[in-house]
């Protein structure tokens, strides 16, 4: 019996890992669901007890979002080797369903190539909802956190993004399921295909993916790395170099979005922002802590000390005019 070429065994081992990735997907956003599911994560009585069942489903969520993003790339490994088993170009556009002869012999490479395009666009969508879904979660635990999430106006805010977020991972579970029935991506039946490759590069990078995502759901552990200890002020003088030289934002941009999202929903449930708009926002707010941190260190050096602290904070904002 003629043993199927290399390509085509990398190809189904990279198959099988992204197919179980799917299934993966699919445990954590059902575990999600069925928390969020639960009366008990909008219980305003137990605090403990909401923090704890909200913070499960958002680690689901979490974790499937990582998965996702691993069955994506082991996609894309998979198009490219079944364009080298075709013998196509990777640049060039992927035939469709249509486009397929019967008679060519590379038949179910072509084939393999539209159930993949089709698949990892369903992994897509899954990613998008997961990732709404993420935002709407974590709004609800900023609503539920504040001092009076009793409110009528914040209670059904609440209910309403709770729902919402609901319906997202629904899509996104009904989504994945499309790209493990879609994809279909192996060429064989899963029980004659290989569980393993000798291909090192392939094996390594896909260990380092699946350990990257299996940390979002345990602690590293082990010993801790000695570090360098550098003169006192030393490190200080580098970083102030560092930015003097540049003129990028120093907040990494999709907290600060998914912050701003977080207050906004409190006035005005689904607001939309540009990505301009949010630029600006972004702009303004490190421009106001930046002279709001020359005026503190000038505090500080006016009382005679080089740390600043809170109460020269709160002198500079006196100083400034602002409301406490």
């Amino acid at each position: 019996m003629a043993q199927p070429p290399q390509w085509k065994k990398m190809y189904q081992y990279v198959a099988i890992r992204a197919h179980d990735g799917c299934a993966r997907v699919e445990e954590s956003v059902a575990a999600a669901r069925r928390v969020l599911a639960s009366p008990l994560v909008l219980d305003t009585r137990n605090a403990a007890g909401r923090y704890t069942l909200l913070h499960s489903a958002m680690t689901h969520v979490e974790h499937a979002s990582g998965c996702l993003s691993g069955v994506i790339f082991t996609m894309v490994v998979a198009e490219l080797l079944a364009l080298h088993g075709c013998g196509a170009v990777p640049s060039r556009p992927v035939a469709g369903i249509s486009d397929l002869c019967r008679d060519r012999d590379d038949h179910d490479e072509w084939l393999a190539l539209s159930r993949l395009e089709a698949a990892r666009e369903h992994a897509q969508d899954a990613l998008r909802g997961v990732e709404g879904a993420f935002t709407l979660l974590a709004s609800v635990r900023f609503l539920l956190h504040s001092r009076t999430p009793d409110a009528a106006g914040r209670r059904q805010a609440m209910e309403e993004q709770l729902h919402a977020a609901g319906v997202e991972l629904q899509a996104a579970g009904r989504s994945n399921r499309g790209a493990i029935q879609t994809g279909n991506l192996c060429m064989q039946c899963p029980g004659s295909l290989p569980r393993s490759v000798s291909w090192p590069p392939l094996v390594k990078r896909l260990q380092q993916l699946e350990e990257s995502t299996a940390k979002i759901k345990r602690k590293k552990t082990g010993g801790v790395k000695k570090s360098r200890r550098y003169r006192p002020g030393t490190v200080a003088l580098r970083e102030i170099r560092k930015y003097q030289k540049g003129s990028e934002l120093l907040i990494r941009k999709l907290p600060f979005q998914r912050l701003v999202r977080e207050i906004a929903q409190v006035f005005k449930i689904d607001l939309r922002f540009q990505s301009h708009a949010v630029l600006a926002l972004q702009e303004a707010a490190e421009a106001y802590l930046v002279g709001l941190f020359e005026d503190t260190n000038l505090c500080a050096v006016h009382a005679k000390h080089v740390t600043i602290m809170s109460k020269d904070v709160h002198l500079a904002r006196r100083i400034r005019g602002e409301r406490m």
